[in-house]
């Protein structure tokens, strides 16, 4: 770890800082990798995550992002984006630009910053992997295996009815010499080790840790392999996915020239990711009401429109489009406008139902939801308008990153209420 406290060691997107402030931490390898850019005697990132150059972590937050002014909510925050890092990673299929920064698993190194956040998030939600052992006594109890019984014990016979004076029953207990509960325990270590500041577990009791890997990499690999081929559990298979980025290589590479990133330049991809968690997104079940342009031409040519958001309430269709812009700096333009107006004007065509459009954009908060204005056309009130809300970004991570269930919905809802459009 450096000497940089934490709060100096936390940017936000396209911010400005100075260059000589930041002297020691600014490693060559970040401008090479367009993750900076240099404007005279500043700088600024073009991502947004985390950047881990030797014993130098940096956190970068979301453009337009407000840090708190007290270092315990400051580590909250950095908790969170971490989270929504790590689940947006494991859950969608990367483009392929974003695969580098966000830790491809196929060319991923040892004891990344991406596997270990994984790992530590599953760990505190599910604990540790549990292979148990198995095996069958004769007795009496509530766990008769009656299908092995049957196999494999002799009846009595009374009025023609099978009697089992010995029955066989399961016992089961967890088999903690099981290598892979070892390899499990061991990356969790290693992971708290590196990265456990990042997820608050700095006080974390370590007592009963396996401090160094219980086999070589290459046995390592083949117990993963074979533990992957046995299971079809979906945590499981997920588990030694990640067990064997993070473990395979260990202890190969030279940490002072090696760069570990959970971080992307395209933060709108996971902006849109998390509007449409909060907000309950139903694009797949309404998709039908989406006209689809065509072409009338010998040239085959495929057309679609794409909102990113949909979801009816109150026989009232709710078209929704995630813009990750700095509401402080700019706006929309006319391209992405008149794509809205279309959508309110073809769906509601198509549906018949009342249409309620709206841009939604990240920003800091007091209310649980900020409404900034709206668009409309003059003299085409038949078009609608387009209603702009800011809802917080750290309220929007923390519920993505944590599967949390509020419905932002609801948040919304009312500022539509006097809303006038022509039917």
């Amino acid at each position: 770890m450096s000497n940089y406290t934490l709060r100096q060691r936390c940017f936000v997107e396209l911010v400005e800082y100075s260059t000589k402030l930041y002297s020691e931490i600014l490693d060559p390898v970040f401008f090479e990798k367009n993750i900076c850019r240099k404007k005279g005697v500043s700088f600024s990132f073009n991502v947004t995550g985390f950047l881990i150059k030797g014993n130098h972590i940096l956190v970068v937050f979301p453009k337009g992002y407000k840090l708190p002014d007290e270092d315990e909510q400051l580590e909250l925050h950095v908790r969170t984006l971490a989270e929504t890092l790590a689940r947006y990673r494991s859950e969608e299929e990367l483009e392929e630009e974003e695969k580098e920064l966000l830790g491809n698993p196929e060319e991923a190194d040892p004891e990344g910053i991406a596997a270990a956040i994984w790992l530590i998030s599953d760990y505190e939600n599910n604990g540790y992997i549990r292979k148990e052992i198995r095996s069958h006594r004769s007795s009496h109890g509530a766990n008769i295996d009656w299908p092995r019984t049957v196999r494999k014990m002799t009846p009595l016979f009374s009025k023609g009815s099978p009697i089992y004076p010995d029955v066989l029953t399961r016992r089961s207990r967890i088999d903690y010499n099981n290598l892979l509960y070892q390899l499990h325990m061991y990356a969790v270590q290693r992971s708290y080790e590196k990265y456990g500041w990042i997820l608050g577990w700095e006080k974390m009791d370590t007592s009963g840790f396996i401090a160094e890997m219980p086999c070589d990499r290459y046995v390592a690999r083949y117990i993963l392999q074979r533990e992957l081929e046995d299971t079809f559990v979906d945590r499981e298979m997920k588990l030694i996915n990640i067990l064997m980025e993070f473990i395979i290589g260990s202890g190969e590479d030279d940490e002072r020239i090696k760069l570990s990133t959970l971080a992307t330049p395209y933060f709108h991809y996971v902006w849109e990711k998390i509007c449409g968690h909060v907000f309950l997104n139903r694009y797949k079940d309404l998709s039908n009401f989406i006209p689809k342009p065509r072409w009338n031409s010998s040239l085959e040519k495929s057309i679609s429109q794409r909102p990113d958001l949909l979801y009816v309430e109150d026989e009232i269709l709710y078209i929704l489009d995630a813009k990750y812009y700095d509401v402080n700096r700019n706006l929309p333009g006319w391209h992405d406008l008149v794509k809205q107006f279309y959508y309110y004007f073809s769906m509601h065509k198509k549906s018949a139902m009342k249409v309620r459009n709206a841009l939604i954009f990240p920003g800091v908060t007091d209310q649980p939801v900020e409404d900034i204005g709206y668009v409309d056309i003059e003299d085409l009130p038949e078009l609608g308008q387009i209603r702009a809300f800011c809802i917080d970004t750290y309220e929007a991570m923390r519920q993505y990153g944590r599967y949390g269930t509020e419905n932002f919905r609801e948040r919304i809802k009312p500022h539509f209420a006097s809303e006038e459009v022509v039917e």
